[in-house]
């Protein structure tokens, strides 16, 4: 099966359970955001992961059920196209009538997918270790704070020296953090877009040209 019949795969898999904005509303919840008063510039290191922006004093906040947090705005317009959130795949809000159910329908699609061979699966450490593009992180000799940039897996800023891995999609992360993810889905957590292409891939894709 091609990459491209993987990625539509997905998104019908993603797609499953389509929210009305009525559902959302009913079942997300939310808070008003405060920055303490002595903030300088408003915002809080912390990041709506959707819009990778930061929240500013009064930003209305949603949570989902994995306790990861956006803007509400966000992540309505996120759950309208798909029940699942950006980063874990949870799934994001359940409808009333399967509340009660243990089985959680886009898991054991997944499942299922994984074991027919059709969706998209991790690759190996030394395959990773081989592709991934690093590099070291450096912060300027006055700053007290880590950058306001995160990674969006573990949530938290890169710090000087850091190790700082690139996929070929262009999104950053920690080096440990984005190897963990990919040897269990070779996905980029954000745009979905496969996250190293092998060589193999590379050579089959210059031929075709």
């Amino acid at each position: 099966m091609s990459y491209e019949e993987l990625r539509e795969l997905d998104e019908r898999i993603s797609m499953v359970q389509r929210l009305s904005k009525e559902i959302i509303s009913k079942q997300l919840q939310t808070r008003v955001h405060a920055t303490s008063a002595d903030s300088t510039e408003g915002k809080t290191t912390e990041i709506c992961t959707v819009r990778q922006d930061g929240y500013e004093n009064q930003d209305k906040i949603a949570t989902l059920g994995c306790k990861h947090e956006h803007h509400e705005d966000c992540i309505t317009q996120w759950l309208v196209q798909k029940n699942v959130f950006p980063i874990c795949k949870r799934q994001a809000l359940m409808m009333e009538e399967s509340k009660g159910e243990e089985v959680n329908e886009y898991d054991y699609i997944s499942e299922l997918g994984e074991r027919i061979g059709m969706v998209q699966r991790g690759v190996s450490k030394e395959i990773i270790s081989r592709e991934l593009k690093t590099r070291v992180h450096t912060t300027s000799a006055n700053s007290m704070e880590k950058n306001t940039e995160i990674c969006t897996i573990c949530l938290d800023g890169y710090g000087n020296k850091d190790k700082i891995a690139t996929l070929d999609c262009k999104h950053e992360y920690h080096e440990d953090c984005i190897t963990q993810w990919l040897v269990r889905n070779n996905v980029c957590p954000i745009c979905k877009r496969q996250g190293l292409t092998m060589e193999e891939s590379k050579k089959e894709e210059e031929v075709y040209e």
